[in-house]
């Protein structure tokens, strides 16, 4: 069913230039009008599982965000698989599985009254289909949710632990199990991958599920932040042979345990850092790379409505004649479902986790040390 619907999906229309300019510059409006529908829907509390209003209401936010990056880059991939993620998602957190036609109906209207029929058009038969395949949606996000794992087994335990101490915010259990891990560079990366990695994730996935609240996870996030402000500092490497390194959440993203990991494995493996952390304006960020002429920049992306966004920020740096012989790799949550998304933002590579990260850079230091080297005879 699922290759069905991605080759419909495909199929559709794309959408113009024109008509994803005026979708994004409706955006507000169109936000307006479908939250007014849907209050006004005589059921609304128990479509939306007696949660509240705002939580509907960022949905419509962070659905028009999502969708123009769905028609300016034609992702019709990452639209299904992403729909069935929400669906999942949000019936796990009490939304009934018709506030989807419901909303997606708010939306056909929005279109149609503040866009002109020649940019509306492409736009609604997108719309159309996916109310036309809501039950195939519902039937796919029912579906258990196949997970491969090479993590090693005998760190288990301390994952489980870990895991506990996180959701309890218990930072003392936290840092016993990082400080037995972390005695050398070797440790801290195994921290890192084998334990903050997929404990975090699995944190994303009770969120999912609704088996925790966004303060547990807000909570398990800061206290993370915490525990890798302490561990790192005293291994980090003094000299920096390997050259600068600038790691930025792209802007509007504001998850950078990612990044983080990415930063500290990177400084452990020899580059000079420049961490910047979340939501790095696109001007700032040019401005930094100008001055200090790095030769490497790692952009995270959590959110896949921030895709068009770096896909712009990386655009504006190719501008640059000054940066030409910097080398940009992407990595993050947004690539999970369609890996080769990151091809559209113009990047240099794409790292799928820290450790792809730090070896995609050590390959790209050494290929460039081989051009550097001088012509022998």
């Amino acid at each position: 069913m699922l290759e069905q619907l991605l080759q419909e999906a495909k199929a559709l229309p794309t959408v113009d230039a024109a008509a994803v300019q005026a979708y994004r510059g409706a955006t507000e409006s169109m936000v307006e009008q479908v939250n007014r529908i849907m209050v006004l829907h005589p059921q609304v509390h128990r479509l939306i599982g007696y949660n509240p209003l705002k939580m509907m209401f960022d949905n419509h936010l962070n659905h028009a965000r999502f969708m123009a990056n769905v028609f300016r880059f034609h992702a019709m991939e990452l639209l299904v698989k992403t729909v069935i993620w929400v669906y999942r998602a949000y019936r796990h957190h009490g939304f009934e599985y018709d506030y989807f036609p419901a909303e997606l109906s708010a939306w056909q209207q929005a279109v149609q009254t503040h866009l002109d029929p020649a940019s509306s058009q492409a736009i609604l038969a997108v719309y159309h289909w996916m109310l036309d395949r809501h039950a195939d949606m519902v039937r796919l996000s029912q579906e258990p949710v196949q997970t491969e794992s090479d993590l090693d087994p005998a760190l288990a335990s301390q994952r489980h632990t870990f895991l506990q101490a996180l959701l309890q915010g218990d930072s003392r259990t936290c840092l016993e199990i990082g400080g037995k891990l972390t005695k050398t560079p070797a440790g801290l990366q195994t921290f890192y991958l084998e334990i903050i990695q997929p404990c975090m994730y699995e944190v994303g996935q009770l969120w999912e599920e609704g088996e925790i609240s966004v303060a547990q996870e807000h909570l398990a996030s800061a206290l993370v932040a915490r525990l890798m402000a302490v561990l790192y500092p005293p291994l980090e490497v003094v000299q920096h042979p390997k050259g600068r390194a600038v790691i930025t959440a792209a802007p509007n993203e504001f998850h950078e345990t990612g990044a983080r990991c990415v930063a500290d494995l990177l400084g452990l493996d020899g580059w000079r850092l420049d961490y910047l952390g979340s939501n790095t304006p696109s001007v700032d960020l040019l401005k930094h790379l100008l001055q200090t002429r790095p030769q490497l920049l790692a952009i995270s992306v959590a959110m896949p409505f921030n895709l068009d966004i770096t896909t712009d920020v990386v655009a504006l740096i190719r501008e640059q004649t000054e940066l030409a012989d910097l080398k940009i790799m992407v990595g993050g949550l947004a690539f999970a479902l369609v890996p080769e998304m990151w091809q559209i933002t113009g990047a240099d590579g794409y790292a799928p986790h820290a450790r792809g990260a730090v070896d995609l850079a050590r390959t790209w230091f050494q290929e460039q040390a081989v051009e550097d080297r001088p012509n022998r005879r």
